[in-house]
C-alpha cells in the first residue's frame, strides 16, 4: 500500500509540474475559465436534451458536441501558447487577456444555451458581458 501511495504522490507532483509549465499559475482567471468550460458543456447537453424533448423533429447530435469539445481543446492550446508568449516576451498580460476573452465567450455560450431553452436572461447581464468583450477588443487584448 505504501508503494501505491508513493506512486500516487509522484504522479500528482508530476502532473502539477507539467500543468504549471503549460499554463502558468492556476490563478482565479484560469480556474474560472475551466469552470465555465465545464458549465458550458453541461448546459449544452441540458439544452440539447430539453430541445429534443420539446421538438418532434429535433434529435440530439453527438457531432455538435464533438465540435464543441474540439473548440474547447483549441481554446486550451491557445491559452498554453499565450502563456509561453508571456515567458518569451517577458511580460505577464497576454495569457490574462486571452483567458478573460475566453471567459466572456464561455459565459455568452451558457447564456445562449439558456436562451435556447426559453429561459429569460436579465438584459443587464448580457450587457455586462458584452461590455467586457468590447473592452478586450478595444484594448487589443
Amino acid at each position: 500500500m505504501n508503494k501505491l501511495n508513493n506512486l500516487f504522490y509522484c504522479l500528482s507532483i508530476s502532473l502539477t509540474s507539467i500543468s504549471v509549465q503549460l499554463f502558468g499559475s492556476f490563478d482565479s482567471s484560469l480556474i474560472t475559465l475551466f469552470i465555465l468550460m465545464l458549465l458550458d458543456i453541461i448546459s449544452g447537453i441540458i439544452a440539447a436534451v430539453y430541445i429534443s424533448i420539446n421538438s418532434k423533429t429535433s434529435k440530439i447530435s453527438s457531432t455538435i458536441m464533438w465540435k464543441g469539445l474540439l473548440k474547447k481543446t483549441i481554446t486550451i492550446i491557445l491559452v498554453i501558447i499565450s502563456y509561453r508568449l508571456d515567458i518569451l516576451l517577458q511580460v505577464d498580460y497576454i495569457r490574462t487577456a486571452i483567458v478573460i476573452a475566453f471567459i466572456v465567450n464561455e459565459a455568452l455560450s451558457i447564456i445562449e444555451n439558456a436562451a435556447n431553452m426559453g429561459i429569460k436572461v436579465p438584459a443587464f447581464f448580457k450587457q455586462l458581458l458584452s461590455e467586457v468583450e468590447k473592452n478586450q477588443i478595444k484594448k487589443g487584448e
